[in-house]
């Protein structure tokens, strides 16, 4: 630094050394402002690029939150119908290959009960009927 302010001196003089060096400054002042607008210009198309981004994926067309559950709804109770048809057909085919003929029988019957006796019922309703059960002996307590 100190060898280019003595050449500065020397080529310009030391009378107009103030004025360029005016000069010198508000250029730099002017580059750094360019290169700062330029950054800033530069940040903002990233900013908008990254933010048409966003909107393209959250955009009402592409979002629609109620439509994506209906459709995994439906592919979950194909999913589960096949899987019950299939069950279904595995039963059916063990069923099939290990069941015994069946008889063909009717209707379970059940065996008439046998008509009572004249005899029978007139014993029964002579017997007197025991409402009452069969009083306990009191237990012998040891003394």
């Amino acid at each position: 630094m100190v060898v280019v302010a003595c050449v500065a001196i020397l080529v310009v003089g030391p009378k107009d050394l103030p004025g360029m060096l005016r000069a010198f400054g508000k250029t730099m002042g002017n580059v750094r402002r360019m290169a700062g607008d330029f950054q800033r210009q530069f940040n903002d198309a990233l900013k908008e690029s990254e933010l048409d981004e966003l909107k393209n994926i959250a955009s009402p067309s592409n979002f629609a939150p109620l439509d994506d559950a209906k459709k995994s709804m439906e592919e979950y109770k194909k999913s589960v119908e096949s899987s019950i048809k299939e069950k279904q057909a595995e039963k059916s085919a063990a069923s099939t290959s290990t069941a015994k003929p069946v008889k063909k029988t009717a209707s379970k019957q059940t065996k008439p009960k046998p008509k009572q006796t004249a005899k029978a019922a007139a014993s029964r309703a002579t017997k007197p009927a025991t409402s009452k059960p069969a009083a306990r002996k009191p237990a012998k307590s040891k003394s």
